[in-house]
């Protein structure tokens, strides 16, 4: 039997500033997103970052002016509501510095995964496109 896969776009990542999980808020800068971009494709789509429940791998990503847009292909279904689901990157940071009141401002950083979930630290981002064929 043949495996489905759709393609998917979505907004993972913005310019925003963003409330850790632990505390404090980070916020991404250009440079971040171009890195987040190029490192992108290629990495496992996880459902809710559990690295046994990878459903999907990054095809394309870039930075639409201070948006991450990534486009992924999804070989199993998704349990997670459309309205509620996000799509996040996971990331290391590889440059960052504090500003004056603490917040964190990642300069440069590389992604190893992304994660559909439905409680994203970032709160505001768009629901996924499926994308036509």
């Amino acid at each position: 039997m043949a495996k489905i896969t759709e393609r998917y776009s979505a907004v993972v990542a913005t310019l925003n500033e963003t409330n850790e999980p632990g505390g404090g808020t980070h916020r991404f800068t250009h440079n971040a997103l171009d890195q987040l971009a190029k490192s992108a494709p290629g990495v496992p789509v996880l459902l809710n970052f559990d690295c046994d429940a990878r459903i999907g791998t990054v095809t394309s990503a870039k930075n639409e002016n201070g948006r991450l847009v990534v486009e992924m292909d999804i070989d199993k279904p998704i349990p997670i509501a459309a309205d509620v689901a996000r799509t996040v990157p996971g990331f290391v940071a590889k440059d960052d510095s504090v500003d004056a009141d603490g917040n964190r401002i990642v300069m440069g950083a590389r992604t190893f995964s992304m994660g559909i979930t439905e409680n994203p630290i970032e709160k505001d981002l768009p629901e996924m496109v499926k994308c036509l064929k």
